[in-house]
């Protein structure tokens, strides 16, 4: 038999659910996490991001490859994230557990694509992959380039019109999941080049 307590009645539904839609979001960071493959040198940022609506994507930037190199267009990613989000190298915070610190509760543009993938561990399971193609300051809708030759806004507004008749994408499992268990650690994230992946 369940349990009866009265405190779950103080709650409010959960409403978090993952972005479906491919588009230009304002996100809040909340994860950060440098994670490491167990098999080869790959390293890479694992980042989850949240909106006001608290729809979530979540994707891993990999910034060395399996031969520990370094990925350009990633490490290029990673760079235009800190500038934008106020962070160098000077003012850049960890905890002991690889978790970049002063990137949580900061607030960013994201432009990302939502396509179907197929989970790691489940092949018959789809999930949500996301593929970033950029960041830029939610306030002004310019990129770091854009600011720093302060230009008008131009790649942005691209994207804007680009994905304004994205359709949602719909999932078919049968248990209808909102979450990508499978990405929740960014391990599905892929980017615009995909030969520079890692794996």
């Amino acid at each position: 038999m369940f349990t009866i307590n009265d405190n779950y009645n103080n709650e409010e539904l959960n409403t978090s659910r993952a972005i479906r839609k491919s588009g230009v979001y304002t996100m809040k960071c909340t994860r950060a996490k440098i994670c490491k493959s167990n098999k080869t040198s790959s390293e890479g940022l694992g980042l989850t991001f949240e909106d006001k609506d608290e729809q979530k994507t979540w994707f891993a930037i990999w910034y060395k490859n399996k031969n520990g190199e370094d990925v350009e267009f990633a490490t290029r990613h990673i760079n235009h994230l800190l500038a934008l989000c106020g962070i160098n190298e000077n003012n850049m915070n960890w905890d002991k557990d690889g978790n970049i610190t002063s990137l949580i509760g900061k607030f960013v543009g994201i432009i990302v694509e939502v396509n179907k993938g197929t989970d790691y561990n489940d092949s018959s399971k789809e999930v949500y992959e996301y593929r970033l193609q950029g960041f830029y300051d939610y306030k002004t809708g310019k990129t770091v380039k854009e600011l720093r030759d302060n230009a008008p806004a131009v790649i942005v507004n691209k994207y804007v019109e680009k994905y304004q008749n994205a359709q949602e994408v719909v999932l078919n499992n049968n248990a209808g999941s909102n979450n990508n268990n499978a990405n929740d650690l960014g391990m599905g994230a892929t980017f615009n080049n995909d030969d520079d992946l890692p794996f």
